[in-house]
């Protein structure tokens, strides 16, 4: 049966919706609490494999989000491991690949290093086969050629050079390979962190579920917190449906967020050490049940009452408007406002596949 965390977040996987902050609150709550909160993450964006990077770090395996369990290959994090050990040494690169026992060096060490419960039996470390750096540095992407192709060209020409100066040590495990299979190129892959959280040694307990509607998570009653850092938005709306649903919202204290201050399950924080007050309080109880009165403002009829006290004006402002000429200039462009959309609405008919189109009016 599948658990679900009490904190969730639901919306566009961007930075701009106060990821940043999200993992910075991680950590302060790791540093409060001793231990990262679980957090479910629904949505899609342009930016969703940066901030899975920024949740689970670089050190771990190959990452399978939505939801499933991160085992298998570990091809990835014993190059990482191979590529820390060799960044860690206080010779250069050059240095070391002038060296005629860097490879035996770097062999002895990971062998050391390296725990035998982890190691894979077709893992190089094992067979004390290790590739030299420039393979290393080739491995670190895990395969991944999308990001900094020029960069990539410049190490590829950079070991090509070598290997025509006649240093053995540079016929790495990617040529060696791609000797085997002489129809492909040979290629190295550089894959730079996207953020600064991909460094983080601990992995944070999030996992990212796809895209879904909020409706569907009324009925999970193990979401009862809805975690929303963004001030992007004004009156956001996956805010107002959690508010809506009877759950917890933790939100910053902001303008964009005065509407919702007024409901008792809106828990809004002033700054960082805030939050996480918030954080736990809203995990360890429940929220409260939503009045008559309160779940009225989140209705069609209550919007439209707010928007008609918004827009109303005293008869001294209209006789005002009157005067200056105001009022018959706001009639002329409401009445073009309408005259437009029925055109628009008329020509659209023509070109809609529904059957209740224009003929059928």
């Amino acid at each position: 049966e599948e658990r679900f965390s009490a904190v969730y977040f639901i919306g566009k996987l961007i930075w701009a919706k106060g990821f940043d902050k999200v993992l910075d609150l991680e950590d302060k709550f790791r540093k409060s609490t001793g231990e990262y909160f679980p957090l479910d993450i629904y949505g899609a964006g342009t930016d969703e494999r940066a901030i899975a990077r920024a949740f689970f770090g670089r050190r771990q395996n190959k990452l399978k989000a939505q939801g499933e369990s991160r085992t298998g290959n570990n091809e990835t994090a014993n190059a990482d491991h191979q590529a820390a050990i060799l960044f860690e040494r206080k010779d250069s690169l050059r240095e070391q690949l002038a060296s005629h026992n860097t490879e035996e060096d770097i062999a002895r060490v990971v062998h050391d290093e390296v725990e035998p419960d982890s190691r894979n039996p077709d893992d190089s470390a094992n067979t004390g086969v290790v590739p030299p750096p420039l393979a290393i540095i080739g491995d670190l992407s895990g395969k991944s050629v999308a990001t900094a192709v020029a960069t990539s060209l410049a190490v590829y020409s950079l070991a090509d050079s070598i290997v025509n100066a006649g240093l053995s040590m540079t016929i790495t495990w990617e040529k060696k390979k791609t000797e085997a299979r002489a129809t492909q190129p040979d290629s190295f892959f550089f894959d730079p962190p996207q953020s600064r959280f991909e460094w983080r040694r601990n992995p944070i307990p999030a996992r990212f579920l796809g895209v879904k509607d909020h409706a569907l998570l009324r009925d999970i009653v193990e979401h009862k917190v809805f975690l929303n850092m963004s001030t992007t938005e004004v009156l956001c709306t996956t805010t107002a449906e959690a508010l809506a649903m009877g759950k917890f919202v933790v939100v910053p204290n902001h303008p964009s967020n005065k509407f919702f201050l007024q409901f008792p399950n809106c828990l809004a924080y002033e700054s960082l050490d805030d939050c996480v007050k918030k954080l736990q309080f809203a995990i360890e109880n429940e929220p409260q049940p939503l009045e008559a009165e309160a779940a009225y403002k989140f209705t069609w009829e209550g919007a439209k009452e707010r928007l008609f006290q918004s827009a109303a004006i005293s008869k001294r402002e209209m006789m005002e408007r009157i005067r200056c000429g105001s009022e018959d200039a706001d009639k002329e462009v409401c009445w073009w406002h309408v005259q437009s959309a029925k055109k628009g609405h008329f020509i659209s008919s023509f070109f809609s596949t529904k059957p209740d189109s224009a003929a059928g009016r």
